[in-house]
């Protein structure tokens, strides 16, 4: 297609420009340089989409097809373009609003984005998910009550839509009204028990309250997700600040297992080690986990306490003043530092 055009564009020129030389009279004309003209690649599903657009003209599903290609391929306006004419051969399919409000979300025209679902709204009050991805938008955009009002009407259709829960419980979150967002939350759940992100959610609002039921929500979360090693660290932490060492252990050896290179597991098995006062053992890790990561500060002030622990106040100081090189105001490597000084007086 587009191709065709820039051939068809060459062999129209090439004559042209023939002709302008010849009228200049008898003066030689040097030879032009030689130049490598880059040969057009079309994307193989885009000239597919196009030719079935060209078999079926009044279909939006057509234009919708290839505008989802375009959106992949960065071709926003073409994508853009495809919509207003999908739209005008059928304004009642939910995908053009919600891929347009995409589209514009990209583009960061939110206003825009917002607009088009408020219009999808309007031809489909019907459409729990067209109310749904509006109240993230008005999120988005800081409207917090009409956020939380979208996600009501997407509720008043379907009582039990888990994520409309989950929306209002993002809100919530955010506003600091944490018995309302565990709440729907826990909802979020009870509706669908897989998902993720509400466990995940959960976990983190009771580790920080130090309740030990974070541990069975990033349980339920490490399930539905067991090679995330981002949420089996939460787990991790969660059980070791209850004191739950084996068990944490054993989550860093999953972690270690999976990746290797995972240096924050490395760093977590270490002050395990710490804490059950198996010193060598948490050595040992914190060297792993500096190997990793050469500039792993906290690891270096590890190794230092171990040392200042044992009495080894030679390499203590030593390990003390690697972390200082790295970070000047690492507060522990400073108060290390004094203790040291405290005990040579």
């Amino acid at each position: 297609m587009l191709s065709s055009v820039i051939k068809y564009s060459l062999i129209i020129a090439l004559p042209c420009c023939l002709l302008l030389a010849s009228c200049e009279g008898d003066k030689p004309v040097p030879p032009a340089p030689a130049e490598t003209v880059p040969e057009i690649v079309e994307n193989p599903a885009l000239v597919a989409a196009t030719l079935r657009i060209q078999q079926n003209p009044d279909s939006a599903q057509a234009y919708i097809d290839r505008a989802l290609i375009h959106f992949k391929l960065v071709n926003n306006d073409a994508a853009l373009a495809d919509l207003d004419t999908a739209l005008l051969l059928d304004k009642t399919m939910p995908k053009i609003y919600l891929l347009q409000a995409d589209l514009y979300f990209a583009k960061r025209d939110i206003i825009r984005a917002i607009k088009s679902l408020e219009t999808g709204t309007q031809v489909l009050p019907q459409n729990k998910e067209i109310l749904l991805v509006l109240s993230r938008y008005y999120f988005y955009n800081s409207e917090r009550d009409k956020s939380i009002k979208s996600a009501d009407a997407a509720l008043k259709l379907d009582p039990g839509y888990a994520g409309a829960y989950f929306q209002k419980a993002l809100i919530f979150l955010e506003i600091k009204d944490t018995a309302k967002a565990i709440s729907n939350l826990q909802t979020t759940v009870e509706q669908d028990p897989e998902f993720l992100e509400a466990y995940e959610e959960l976990g983190y609002i009771y580790k920080q309250k130090k309740n030990p039921l974070a541990i069975q929500y990033f349980r339920n979360a490490v399930k539905l997700s067991p090679r995330d090693n981002d949420l089996r660290y939460a787990l991790a932490l969660a059980l070791q600040e209850q004191k739950k060492y084996n068990e944490a252990l054993e989550e860093y050896r999953l972690m270690i297992k999976e990746s290797p290179q995972y240096e924050n597991a490395h760093y977590g098995m270490g002050w395990v080690y710490f804490q059950m006062d198996s010193f060598d053992k948490a050595d040992g890790s914190f060297k792993i986990a500096i190997s990793i990561k050469p500039d792993y500060t906290d690891a270096y002030y590890m190794r230092g306490l171990i040392a200042e622990s044992i009495g080894d106040i030679k390499n203590a100081e030593y390990y003390y003043d690697q972390t200082l090189r790295i970070d000047a105001l690492h507060t522990n490597a400073l108060n290390g530092f004094d203790r040291l000084k405290k005990l040579k007086k």
